[in-house]
């Protein structure tokens, strides 16, 4: 009986020793080392803007750095695929807008990952309404648009970040509400647009504008329409699709994943992190700059946003008989 209290002791000591320890990737002891946020995009565009000003804005923060790594291709795949691969530990996230994560569910029958198995919501961090952005010399508005589209179906170049992303969507549904008809030219990104479109090389995109506001500001793009339920603070120049006869909308957004599998305790902790640096003035400042809001949600709120978009999308997908594969 003595030797058995004696061991009993020893393990309860033992114990107790480790309990004052933080297990590998805990989030008592987060971040002990650089941290990589993957945009599935090239840079220049929205995705990227975002991630570089709280990668900086985070890493004067925590004292380890934050590093934005481009991996564009496939329509965000190839990145998605990369974070849903990568071990749970807070170290690899991904920031990305919807398409990656559900738009690409309801367009391809076969993904490199499955967004809702391999990866974990940590914030929806801003959202911006689309704007509809075109060559000045062809266009002067949206009306003169849409009536040449469908006087002339497929000779309107629109640009896209890819096959299945929200641009490429949007663009579907404006002609199914307009009856114009368009020629898809998908892109890598943004900034590939952005010289096509001031050289006319295509006609218009439907995209966050905040990669197109120096161009905007030279007017050597104009922005059409905007696709919110009202004028964009950032253009309020610019009509709404509905203000203008289309009953389109659309209100893009950029949020943060991290691999399934990651503790809860650490999905928070992550959250509090660059939820801290979206409320920090001269972030939210810059961010409002280039047209965005703030939104800052928990996990779930994500999640339980991400299931509501992709009811509203595979109606759409459904009645324009979409499909990518």
């Amino acid at each position: 009986m003595r030797f058995s209290n004696r061991r009993t002791a020893l393990v309860l000591g033992v114990s107790g020793v480790l309990a004052g320890f933080a297990p590998l990737g805990s989030a008592q002891d987060f971040p002990r080392k650089q941290i990589t946020i993957v945009v599935p995009y090239a840079a220049g565009g929205g995705a990227d803007a975002v991630a570089r000003l709280l990668a900086a804005d985070i890493t004067k923060k925590i004292g380890h750095q934050v590093l934005v790594d481009n991996r564009p291709g496939a329509n965000g795949h190839l990145g998605t695929g990369l974070v849903a691969r990568a071990a749970p530990d807070g170290y690899t996230l991904l920031l990305v807008p919807p398409n990656p994560i559900v738009n690409s569910k309801l367009l391809y029958k076969k993904l490199p990952f499955d967004a809702e198995r391999d990866l974990a919501p940590v914030s929806k961090l801003v959202e911006s309404p689309f704007a509809i952005m075109a060559y000045p010399a062809r266009y002067p508005d949206i009306q003169s648009l849409i009536a040449y589209a469908k006087a002339n179906p497929g000779k309107v170049n629109v640009g896209t970040n890819g096959n299945g992303a929200s641009g490429h969507l949007l663009g579907l549904a404006i002609e199914a509400n307009t009856g114009a008809r368009f020629n898809m030219v998908p892109y890598k990104g943004s900034a590939q647009m952005v010289g096509e479109l001031m050289t006319g090389r295509i006609d218009m995109t439907v995209d966050y504008p905040s990669a197109y506001l120096g161009q905007i500001e030279a007017k050597s793009i104009r922005v059409l329409a905007t696709l919110g339920n009202t004028r964009s603070p950032f253009l309020p120049n610019a009509p709404t699709m509905k203000e203008a006869g289309f009953g389109v909308e659309g209100v893009g957004w950029f949020g943060l994943y991290a691999p399934k599998g990651v503790p809860a305790d650490l999905q928070n902790r992550l959250n509090s992190l660059f939820k801290e640096s979206l409320q920090t003035p001269t972030v939210a400042t810059q961010l409002a700059a280039m047209g965005y809001g703030v939104v800052a949600s928990t996990p779930a709120e994500l999640e339980a946003y991400i299931q509501s978009e992709s009811a509203k999308l595979a109606v759409l997908v459904k009645a324009a008989n979409i499909s990518l594969d």
